[in-house]
């Protein structure tokens, strides 16, 4: 007979967090294996085995919720090992049971595999190594619209195609690199586990790490492209248009307007969730803004903006319109003379740019624009105030 459960070790330091543990027993051989989620005592149920949530939804108690949803599936999948162990007569140690575990159970698929590290390098406390691959992770799946695919199938076209979708979308060279390396060490491990034979997918794409180029626009030539009147060429017109609503917005992704419904404005509050990291943003409305939605807006379509006009080949028309604005801002950006090169991509680093020159605390703004990844300037955005972020942004658009 084989039984699991959960127990919480104590730190020896007073006032540290415990480490829960997973306790096998199988043919009454005793192993523990570390889950890598930590636990304050007074967190922890002893006798019902669970964690204990706090009763209002601080910080605490989102990442307790989600710690008790992982070992909700982790204890699912022990048990379903268990059974097969069982069902199939399997003559195993305790030490097989928890090879199993460690295993990824899949048909060889990508997404299988992505999951699979994730969780195994949060198992092992590399926490930050977890946020990176899972941020890779949910960037490829965007770009396969979730559709899974085997990994012997991974080769060095598909992952050609990526890299050509990152740059379509306006991802910078540095971040691009930072998906690609990680998506091929989680590979590698995969290959080591012997679950794919190595096809070297990663050798025709950029990994390598390169000076960030400026991509801010200063206050006049913020100023410039407000101004700017295409009466004769309507699209451009509708470029500068999205441009000014992403600066006003604090930079907010193409992707992210492209998507937005009008059901997301409510109350005179903006709320919607970055594709790009699932991280939940409010924006508090503007005359502004609502201008340029007032000009386009359409009864027939449950859109914000006039990016997506019809339902159906939602990510086609998308693709579609930000090749569109970005011809239209480059060739806008030439007429006015601007120093860099005009995309839609320069409203966030412009937004950036002058909350910096401001004075604006680092913890509003965060360095992290010119990181690798745009993670933590979200997660330093969400902690804060709502009230300090948007006296900022008005601070910032009454600069115009």
């Amino acid at each position: 007979m084989t039984t699991i459960s959960i127990k919480l070790r104590q730190s020896s330091i007073e006032g540290r967090e415990g480490m829960l543990c997973y306790q096998i027993i199988h043919k009454r051989e005793v192993r523990r294996l570390a889950s890598g989620y930590r636990l304050y005592p007074e967190e922890w149920d002893a006798k019902a085995a669970a964690v204990i949530l706090p009763e209002s939804e601080s910080k605490r108690w989102v990442y307790l919720r989600r710690l008790q949803a992982c070992l909700f599936v982790e204890m699912h999948r022990f048990r379903h090992i268990v059974k097969r162990i069982e069902k199939r007569a399997i003559d195993c140690s305790v030490d097989g049971v928890v090879e199993m575990f460690r295993t990824p159970v899949m048909g060889n698929t990508w997404f299988n595999g992505l999951t699979w590290a994730v969780n195994d390098v949060r198992r092992q406390g590399k926490t930050g190594l977890g946020l990176a691959y899972e941020s890779a992770y949910r960037s490829f799946y965007h770009f396969r619209m979730g559709k899974d695919v085997m990994l012997s199938d991974v080769d060095a076209e598909l992952i050609e195609e990526y890299e050509d979708y990152l740059r379509e979308t306006g991802v910078m060279l540095n971040s691009i690199s930072f998906y690609m390396r990680n998506l091929r060490a989680i590979y590698n491990r995969l290959v080591e586990r012997q679950l794919v034979e190595q096809q070297y997918p990663f050798r025709r794409v950029y990994t390598g790490i390169g000076r960030t180029v400026k991509r801010a626009i200063s206050l006049q030539g913020l100023r410039d492209i407000k101004c700017f009147r295409a009466r004769s060429d309507v699209r451009m017109a509708l470029a500068r248009d999205l441009f000014l609503f992403s600066f006003y917005t604090r930079g907010m992704s193409f992707i992210d307007m492209a998507f937005l419904k009008k059901s997301d404005l409510k109350d005179g509050v903006l709320s919607y969730a970055r594709r790009k990291t699932g991280q939940r943003l409010r924006v508090n409305w503007e005359p502004c803004m609502q201008q340029i939605v007032s000009k386009y807006v359409r009864k027939d379509s449950p859109y914000l903006l006039p990016i997506i006009r019809y339902e159906g080949n939602e990510w086609r028309q998308y693709k579609s319109m930000g090749r569109m604005v970005n011809r239209k801002l480059t060739k806008l950006g030439n007429i006015l003379g601007l120093e860099v090169s005009l995309t839609m991509y320069c409203a966030r680093h412009s937004w950036a740019s002058l909350a910096k020159s401001l004075h604006v605390p680092l913890a509003i703004i965060s360095e992290s624009m010119g990181h690798d990844s745009e993670q933590t300037t979200q997660i330093y955005l969400t902690s804060l105030n709502a009230a300090e972020i948007d006296q900022t942004n008005r601070m910032i658009l009454n600069m115009l």
